[in-house]
């Protein structure tokens, strides 16, 4: 159903009244358009979803499935990174829904295939997507079609908003089967985003980790969504992250969202965040172990943060020498009459526990004279 400019539409149950603005967008699973809301004079998003069917029984079966989807989204749009419902109505067998008009730009903006995002802004980007899904998973619900246009960059605080949610687009792709059976003709998402078992209408909610995890490789290498899938599939998407600017850390984390089986994925979004939560702890104890250097004038510069474990690995080699005993995290020093603990130290760096590591070398401290 097209609307057009100056149409009114009107939901009968509360007199609410929509003046068409401009249409944002058309697709298969239906249109939207930005509108005016004459009862509380603001802008809003409307989207139109209408039925490919006039069957009795698949009208019957949307409008249930409607109903439920309208009492959901009012449900998550109570998270303020969730655009919020305002109303929802059917007309003439169409069924439109009434949404918080979200002001900034979509993804597609933002990733492209001559820009590379670092580390860092992928980061912080994962985490705020990752916040919501586990809000949206909390509630027994999944988003279906994660992907860089429906996820929006709020002009007010740059935050990420999740927008269209695929479930109520489900009823435009329902029919009947023999004797009664009525189910969607086609699953609901993206080609590319898709994750294998939600092509196969088994969606999980680990399906929309997978589709996450294809935005932010999208965001790093700048490849197509359809190319990054083709390479999980091959098993050869390892060694292309490898070829770009982020930590074996990061790469570890995306490669197990994107997990081909469901099994071998993380499967919920909390799994993510508390990675990503050691990851930054982590990388916090790394800033204070950046300042151990060894006694015997080797520049910090020259020690580097990925060598910081065989330096301080090696210092034992000096003592033996005699040539120096001590480590110093800044103005303190290590005192050289606690081997046992120093050892502690040492061995919880190899093991990559740096927050460990900090704590024996701490304990062992002496302020200068």
């Amino acid at each position: 159903m097209y609307l057009t400019v100056g149409q009114n539409l009107t939901n009968k149950e509360n007199d609410n009244t929509y003046e068409i603005i401009e249409e944002l967008g058309s697709g298969g699973y239906g249109n939207t358009y930005l509108v005016h809301d004459h009862n509380f004079n603001r802008k809003a998003v409307i989207k139109c979803i209408e039925t490919h069917t006039t069957e009795t029984n698949v009208i019957n079966q949307s409008q249930k499935i409607f109903k439920k989807e309208v009492k959901n989204l009012k449900q998550l749009g109570q998270h303020d990174k969730i655009p919020e419902l305002y109303d929802s109505f059917i007309l003439d067998n169409k069924f439109f829904i009434v949404q918080e008009l979200i002001e900034g730009h979509d993804l597609i903006e933002e990733i492209k295939p001559d820009h590379h995002w670092t580390e860092n802004k992928l980061i912080i980007f994962l985490v705020e997507v990752l916040e919501i899904l586990d809000f949206v998973h909390k509630q027994g619900r999944t988003h279906q079609d994660i992907k860089p246009s429906n996820l929006m960059r709020r002009k007010s605080d740059q935050k990420i908003i999740l927008i269209d949610f695929g479930a109520v687009k489900e009823i435009s792709v329902l029919f009947e089967y023999n004797q009664g059976v009525i189910q969607a003709m086609f699953p609901i998402g993206t080609v590319g985003y898709m994750a294998p078992e939600q092509k196969n209408a088994s969606l999980r909610l680990c399906s929309d980790l997978y589709s996450l995890g294809i935005v932010a490789i999208q965001a790093i290498t700048g490849l197509d969504a359809e190319t990054i899938s083709n390479l999980i599939n091959t098993s050869s998407l390892n060694s292309l992250l490898k070829g770009y600017d982020i930590s074996e850390d990061l790469i570890t984390i995306l490669t197990k969202m994107v997990a081909f089986h469901f099994n071998d994925r993380y499967q919920y979004a909390s799994e993510v965040l508390g990675d990503f939560k050691q990851l930054e702890n982590r990388n916090k104890s790394l800033k204070t172990l950046k300042k151990i250097v060894l006694s015997v004038g080797i520049p910090l510069g020259i020690i580097g943060l990925v060598s910081i474990g065989s330096v301080i690995y090696n210092s034992l080699k000096y003592d033996s020498l005699g040539k120096g005993e001590l480590l110093s995290v800044g103005e303190d020093r290590i005192l050289p009459n606690n081997p046992w603990r120093k050892g502690l130290g040492i061995k919880a760096i190899e093991n990559k526990d740096y927050r460990q590591a900090v704590e024996q070398f701490k304990k062992i401290l002496a302020r200068r004279s």
